[in-house]
């Protein structure tokens, strides 16, 4: 696959059929998106799969805002156990 091809899968993200670009570099702690979706279910697959490749933490919701049903994700701080 050329580097061209890997760059854009790696920001780009296909939900209900639409494909959304999005800069991970301004996804940051504390930060949040909402993402329109009816299949809120597949949506949150695709969504956990992008995240666990770019090594964020998340929490997603089912929210509805201004009338529509969507996800919102946001990122939160990635906690480490500290060896005893």
């Amino acid at each position: 696959m050329c580097l061209r091809r890997m760059l854009l899968t790696y920001l780009l993200m296909k939900i209900d059929g639409i494909t959304y670009e999005l800069d991970w570099r301004e996804f940051t702690v504390g930060s949040s998106f909402f993402i329109p979706c009816v299949g809120v279910t597949k949506g949150r697959e695709v969504i956990e799969r992008k995240m666990k490749r770019l090594g964020y933490t998340i929490i997603v919701r089912v929210v509805i805002e201004d009338n529509i049903r969507g996800l919102r994700v946001w990122r939160k701080k990635r906690y480490t156990t500290a060896a005893t």
